[in-house]
This record gives structure tokens, sequence and C-alpha cells, in this order.
């Protein structure tokens, strides 16, 4: 009888220190993570996510209802306790630019025109662009036009000596900035960024300490020794 007792004594320690081991094998020995993981809670305006895929890539985004504000792609794996990401995949994007042409001439006034265009070298649409100037060393607001149906604004102003800021808008794009000497004349052709195409991260790796694990959470330490709760949003 004692020597039965004893039999299921240690079956039943065998039993539950396999079981102690499986739960820990799962929760801190696992060496990928699947889903999306997130430490805002859902519908908000704002997002700040990890998407983890079983292929050891992951993407992050943040950002709100315009888009982007920052994202990046690369490799993560789980080593010593560390959950390791090395944004090594993102494509650096291209952002808005513009080219002058120049000339003077001893008129009184001058002549600025824009020729607005997206990064694709297509003139802009819907063609809704304003264009806004405000004098460098006036105390008032901007004042400006909208681009025609080609995307041309032209302003003939007189000539001064100071700058003039210009703005330019359109809805679906990145507001775009420049400065002009107002005493020449310009052609400007501007070509504008898409909205919501946030700043890329690339060539930057991050080790975040896994403080606690389970199913469907992940608590982490970044560098500033700050814990963040990142909770799976969506499985993959």
């Amino acid at each position: 009888m004692e020597i039965a007792m004893r039999k299921e004594r240690s079956v039943i320690k065998s039993v539950f220190i396999i079981f102690i081991l499986c739960s820990f094998s799962q929760f801190y020995g696992q060496k990928s993570i699947e889903g999306r993981y997130s430490n805002l809670m859902p519908n908000q305006e704002h997002y700040n996510f990890f998407d983890f895929k079983k292929n050891g890539i992951f993407e992050y985004h943040s950002g709100a209802s315009l888009g982007d504000d920052k994202y990046g792609k690369g490799h993560y794996q789980i080593k010593n306790d560390s959950l390791i990401l090395n944004y090594d995949l993102t494509e650096p994007i291209k952002i808005g630019y513009h080219i002058s042409k120049i000339w003077r001439n001893n008129k009184d006034s001058i002549c600025i025109k824009f020729v607005l265009f997206d990064l694709n070298h297509k003139v802009l649409d819907p063609p809704a662009a304003s264009v806004m100037y405000k004098d460098s060393l006036s105390k008032y607001g901007y004042s400006g036009v909208a681009a025609n149906n080609s995307g041309v604004a032209v302003f003939r102003l007189k000539k001064e000596k100071n700058n003039l800021q210009f703005m330019l808008s359109n809805l679906g794009y990145k507001p775009y900035n420049l400065i002009v000497d107002r005493n020449y004349n310009y052609e400007i052709s501007v070509f504008m960024q898409n909205q919501g195409e946030g700043l890329p991260i690339l060539n930057q790796t991050d080790t975040l300490e896994i403080v606690k694990q389970g199913r469907k959470y992940l608590e982490v330490k970044n560098k500033n020794g700050t814990t963040v709760r990142l909770q799976r949003v969506v499985d993959e």
C-alpha cells in the first residue's frame, strides 16, 4: 500500500514538473511571437502597433487619422529574454522638393509662377491646391490664390528688399514651404509628397528587455527603463 502511494505521489510530482516546464517554455522560452501588439486601446484616433509575422519579420506603425507619422519594417528575434528589433527592411521614401528657374530685369515688379505636381510628375489631382504667401517683414497673415486646373498659380508683386514666405497645400498632400527673394522673377515647379507617408525608420536596432510575457500580452522595458505593456489585438 505504501509503495503504491509513493508511486502515485511520484507520478503526480512528475506531471506537475512537466506542466511547469511546459508553461515556462510557452511563455518565456518561445523564440517567436505572432499577431498585432499595441500599447493603445482599440478605436482611438491615434495608433501605435507592431505586426509580428511567423517568418521573423515585423512591421511597426505609429500615427493617427491622416496616416503614419513613423513606421518601419525588419527582422525580429527573442534572445536572452530580450526582444530585438532590427529595422533593416524599411524602404526610404521621397520627400517633396522644388526646382526653380530665376531671372532679373529692371522692372519695378516681379512675376512668380508656380506649377504643382505630385512626386510622379503629374499635375495634382484634384487641382485644388492653394498657394499662400507672406512678406517676411509683414505683421499680417498669409494671402494667396488657388491653383488652376493645370496646377498653375501666378503672382505679380512689387519689388521689395525682403523675402517672401510661401506655403503650398492641397488635400491629401503634405504642406510645402519655401522662401524667395522679392527682387527676382521665378518659375518654380513644386513636387508635393503624399499625406500619410510617415518618416521611415531604417538601419536601427532596438533591444527591449522582456519583463513579462503571456499568451496575449508582452511587457517590455526600453533602454530608458520605461516598461510598456503590449496587448495582442489581432492574431496572424
